[in-house]
């Protein structure tokens, strides 16, 4: 492929890399990891391949996104190994649903800052999303909702990040501070959650987590979730290699 390789941004900032028609976009992994976070929206392995070796993460690496088996040749073509295994899940929204039974609202601005705490306890370093994550993943989605849960002093303990595609609803990210887990909170946000997808017109509900949060895979089976046999990988790559 002839062309400048183009940035728009700042690292570590997000930004965007282009080559003519080819497009990919790039941040931080979170707020705490040197690795970077690459998603292809067009192009070639070549065009992807020099994408991930202009973000500069150092001793870092550059990974993926949850790819299902049928979309990973062009990132193993451009030097990509498989790196971390997650689980998915789905659930028929045509099933009967049993609502909440602890209040779930829509979150408001000011506790954006909170949810993001929040995720910082809930999840391992790796795991976290940070607030740059959190965002793109309630813009991920043409339509999508950030529902919070609170404890009896009014505080924020949980929120859930839900997103619609067609008929698809996505449930993007739960978390619940882990000083008021096993309450009843992440069991009402995703039963508010499946509420909202189907009011939404989305007829399945799809979400993933990692296989040792054997906590989390139990409450999405109790709750109707099944667990799809392929599954989805994180691909990986050296920062510093050339391509």
């Amino acid at each position: 492929m002839t062309g400048r390789l183009k940035l728009r941004g700042t690292w570590p900032g997000p930004i965007a890399l282009r080559r003519g028609w080819a497009l990919a976009t790039a941040r931080p992994w979170n707020d705490e990891s040197p690795d970077a976070h690459l998603r292809l929206i067009r192009g070639s392995a070549e065009f992807l391949e020099a994408a991930a070796a202009a973000i500069p993460v150092g001793n870092g690496a550059v990974l993926s996104p949850p790819l299902a088996a049928g979309s990973t040749t062009i990132w193993k073509e451009a030097g990509f190994r498989p790196h971390l295994v997650l689980d998915m899940f789905q659930r028929d929204l045509l099933a009967r649903a049993t609502p909440p039974t602890v209040p779930v609202m829509s979150g408001e601005e000011a506790e954006w800052d909170h949810a993001i705490e929040i995720d910082r306890a809930a999840f391992d370093p790796l795991w976290r999303l940070g607030a740059t994550g959190l965002k793109e993943a309630l813009n991920a989605t043409p339509t999508s909702v950030f529902l919070t849960v609170r404890g009896d002093t009014g505080s924020t303990v949980g929120f859930a990040i839900v997103g619609a595609g067609a008929a698809t609803g996505y449930l993007q990210r739960v978390a619940v501070d882990p000083a008021f887990a096993r309450q009843g909170y992440g069991r009402a946000l995703v039963r508010a959650s499946l509420g909202w997808a189907r009011q939404h017109g989305c007829r399945t509900m799809l979400l993933n987590t990692q296989p040792e949060n054997e906590p989390a895979g139990r409450l999405y089976e109790s709750e109707g979730f099944t667990r799809v046999a392929a599954g989805l990988v994180i691909w990986s790559r050296d920062g510093r290699q050339e391509p």
